[in-house]
């Protein structure tokens, strides 16, 4: 009984955690970069008080707030019209889950674990082409909220 309250009280904290509003904006405009295998879009920051790739946790309450997922084709580039999604390759991407309210893209994130269910909607930040590339840029700014997969 008493494990079924705590992860009750565990899945509402979480949820309300990640629900409140960070206070800032996101980036709505997106351009496209092309890399070998698919055609990947980057969203494009023109406002200085934005968060941007090279300040991951720009005007954000908590590192909390920045995370790293494997996403597919379909979420890191929506306008690619594909049949198979696992015929395209699953990539790291940098998300920005603290948002005044919900995305426009109507994307949703699981922040939690394969056995316990904590989702927010997200903004896309950065794709990363190789595991290579997202190690060093969770070495090189700390980020704390990673899943790595194979």
């Amino acid at each position: 009984m008493n494990r079924i309250l705590f992860t009750a009280v565990t899945c509402i904290v979480s949820v309300w955690f990640f629900s409140t509003s960070c206070n800032r904006t996101t980036s709505k405009d997106q351009n496209r970069q092309a890399d070998m295998e698919t055609e990947t879009i980057q969203p494009a920051i023109t406002d200085a008080g934005l968060i941007t790739p090279a300040e991951p946790f720009k005007n954000q309450p908590n590192k909390l707030c920045t995370v790293i997922r494997k996403l597919d084709i379909s979420y890191y580039n929506p306008k690619k019209e594909v049949e198979d999604v696992s015929q395209y390759p699953k990539k790291y991407c940098l998300l920005d889950v603290c948002l005044d309210g919900p995305s426009s893209n109507g994307n949703i994130v699981n922040l939690g674990g394969a056995d316990e269910m904590v989702t927010s909607s997200y903004e896309l930040i950065k794709v990363f082409n190789s595991y290579e590339e997202t190690k060093s840029y969770v070495e090189k700014y700390l980020i704390e909220d990673v899943v790595y997969e194979e």
